[in-house]
């Protein structure tokens, strides 16, 4: 009897030892079944070995990868969607680049370990004018503080890509700062607001690219490079430029591809405005032109659909000709201008014929505003432009939705 139990219980023991082989055979299966599955399929090379991976979207690509990958002399500096490492992994590029079918090839971005240095959480190299930080040693760095000197040397660039997709919520320059690399700031969706320090000279291309939550920057007078698409995409920003910075948009497009700031105050100061400088902006909704502007390039605003408010100064009326601003179509299919502010002493009605061409292809201007300086020799009532004594009508407005005084007269040009 006891030799048939123990035969029974051997037997189901080995049933229950059978049992948990496939269980855990099936687990195995099914974590690698999990792990190989997904829409998006990448693939990455670590010491010497490529490593396939897929993946349904950011979060479970992110899951898979190894948060801090070693490599012998090396400092892991990120992966990126690209073989130059200008790219950097992030979920908006994930939703802009990749796409279901292909495999992506990331690239890890290494630092040579005898070349960089660690402190205060970043990393940095020496440059060719000083120390050059090249990213960050550690990732839960929110409030980010370039320091001034390290080791007695000055801290004088930020390297391309150096902060791709951080989650800086806000930066404190150093005052030794010359130049901020292209992409540097790209993608850092946390930042808030920017001041360039007085003595940089040159923003990169795409350095603040996609900057979602970016709503000021100051640019100083120092800058006399801002490279293509630095503020791009950065819907909610209001970007001042520092009236000793003599030339708007040397480089055409700081905000094209995607748009960008809906608000941009030129200061007095600055003198010239470049062709094309804003052409085609899908985002901006207002822009301030100084007094100091002495020239507008051709196609400055054109196709600005949206551009709803427009601050001019007197002077800038007075001193472009006539017909190069009617030539030049700066506000071409600027169809959403409605209200025009005039500021400063209009001293003859030229100025307001120079308005009238300069804003010709606005269609749909209700409002007009001028300075009160002016009151002794203009007036508006309605959206209407007249004479100080309300006898003869200047500006009518299209698309006012006011009946001109019945009494004023037309001008004998008009």
């Amino acid at each position: 009897m006891s030799k048939s139990k123990n035969k029974n219980s051997t037997k189901i023991i080995g049933i229950i030892a059978v049992l948990m082989v496939i269980a855990i055979a099936g687990g195995v299966v099914w974590w690698v079944l999990l792990r190989d599955t997904g829409k998006y399929s990448f693939s990455y090379e670590l010491n010497g070995k490529t490593v396939s991976v897929k993946a349904d979207d950011y979060a479970s690509l992110i899951s898979k990868l190894p948060e801090t990958p070693k490599k012998e002399g090396n400092i892991f500096g990120g992966y990126y969607l690209d073989e130059n490492c200008v790219t950097p992994l992030t979920e908006g590029n994930f939703t802009a680049k990749v796409k279901e079918g292909e495999t992506i090839k990331l690239s890890i971005k290494w630092y040579d370990a005898s070349n960089t240095n660690v402190q205060s959480g970043l990393l940095y190299t020496m440059g060719d004018t000083g120390i050059k930080i090249t990213g960050l040693a550690n990732n839960s760095i929110i409030d980010l503080v370039i320091p001034d000197v390290i080791n007695g040397y000055p801290v004088t660039e930020i390297a391309d890509s150096a902060f791709s997709g951080a989650n800086i919520g806000s930066i404190t320059f150093t005052s030794n700062l010359l130049k901020i690399g292209d992409a540097a700031f790209c993608n850092c969706n946390n930042l808030t607001d920017v001041i360039i320090p007085a003595y940089v000279s040159v923003i990169g291309e795409q350095s603040f690219y996609n900057c979602s939550n970016l709503v000021s920057v100051f640019v100083p007078d120092s800058v006399t490079k801002i490279g293509s698409s630095s503020f791009a995409n950065c819907r909610n920003l209001t970007v001042t430029i520092e009236h000793n910075y003599d030339v708007v948009s040397k480089y055409n497009g700081w905000f094209n591809v995607g748009g960008g700031a809906e608000k941009v105050i030129i200061k007095d100061g600055v003198t010239e405005i470049y062709d094309n400088a804003f052409k085609d902006h899908p985002d901006l909704l207002s822009i301030t032109i100084p007094n100091s502007v002495t020239s507008i390039g051709s196609n400055t605003f054109y196709n600005c659909k949206k551009l709803l408010n427009v601050v001019i100064g007197s002077s800038v009326l007075s001193t472009i000709q006539n017909s190069s601003f009617y030539s030049s179509f700066c506000f071409y299919n600027c169809i959403g201008v409605k209200n025009l502010t005039i500021t400063g002493s209009i001293q003859d009605y030229s100025i307001i014929e120079n308005a009238v061409s300069l804003f010709s292809h606005c269609k749909n201007i209700t409002n007009i505003v001028i300075d009160e300086v002016n009151s002794n020799c203009y007036c508006v009532c309605d959206g209407v432009l007249y004479d100080k004594d309300k006898q003869t009508i200047l500006w009518y407005p299209c698309m006012t939705s006011n009946s001109a005084d019945a009494s004023a007269a037309w001008p004998a040009n008009s």
